[in-house]
């Protein structure tokens, strides 16, 4: 007895060509990029580039990938039309600079350029050396118990003196990562001072130093600030990402203690290489 063959619903077949008719009149675009380091302008590789689709209903159409060569070149093909993508990188510790949507089914015309930064992922003060941000590891507690003999100014001064705090070397960065951070922060240079200095309470410190302020005598002090050379100091990035870099020659050679109004502590680090001290001559 033969059986019956089950076939298609006239519903199902209609609905696969549509689909397939849809699939295939899909445009497909290509994305060129070649990734830089921000700051150096030397070429990133080995790093994964990935475009993901700002909208889409399409599976096929939401993630491309590709990574960098050694030129910091990548290539990705088959972006869908009439699609957003955007732009971002595994390494989620660089900050993208620059092109950061793509237009899919669009063809390349050329290698776009994208800058990607090294940044902390947090707020914050840190040391970019060799790619790498760290945390400054030298701190100290702000002293604001005494004042000026005969004055109402503040003696601030901190609580520990270091031979070397967290240097910030040649080809080093000091990094203030946020905007608010940067707003905030406060850069003084830490002076030393040799004399004896006796303050309004009768209290004394001998060859001390203090922060943002150079005794001449024990009732008159001056008001030092630091100088940074703002020409050579680099932003990056936007709003709550924004990244601020400081280079080691941006400030005079010295010690300065970075902190934010109503800290109770402040970091310590030194910029450039002190000149070393004056040697006796031979006679």
């Amino acid at each position: 007895m033969l059986r019956p063959q089950s076939f298609p619903s006239l519903s199902i077949l209609t609905g696969l060509a549509a689909t397939a008719l849809l699939t295939a009149c899909v445009t497909k675009g290509t994305y060129d990029a070649k990734v830089v380091d921000g700051l150096t302008g030397q070429p990133r590789g080995d790093l994964q580039v990935m475009l993901k689709a700002v909208a889409t209903n399409d599976l096929t159409c939401k993630v491309f990938d590709g990574k960098t060569d050694a030129q910091g070149l990548v290539h990705i093909d088959g972006t869908c039309g009439d699609t957003v993508y955007t732009l971002s990188l595994n390494d989620r510790s660089l900050l993208l600079v620059g092109n950061a949507k793509v237009e899919g089914g669009v063809e390349s015309t050329g290698a776009l350029e994208v800058q990607a930064w090294r940044a902390p992922r947090s707020p914050g003060v840190y040391i970019l050396a060799d790619d790498k941000a760290k945390n400054v590891r030298t701190r100290t507690r702000l002293m604001r118990e005494e004042r000026v003999l005969g004055t109402e100014t503040v003696a601030l001064y901190p609580e520990s003196m270091f031979k070397n705090p967290s240097p910030i070397k040649d080809g080093q960065h000091l990094v203030l990562r946020g905007r608010a951070t940067i707003a905030k922060t406060k850069f003084l240079p830490i002076i030393p001072d040799p004399e004896k200095r006796t303050f309004e309470s009768g209290s004394s410190l001998t060859g001390h130093a203090f922060v943002g302020l150079r005794f001449s005598s024990n009732e008159a002090v001056e008001q030092v600030a630091a100088q940074i050379d703002e020409g050579k100091v680099i932003e990056a990035g936007e709003g709550a990402s924004t990244t601020r870099y400081i280079p080691a020659d941006a400030l005079p050679p010295g010690q300065y203690a970075i902190y934010k109004e109503g800290d109770r502590e402040a970091l310590v680090v030194t910029f450039g290489v002190l000149a070393a001290p004056a040697t006796a001559a031979a006679e």
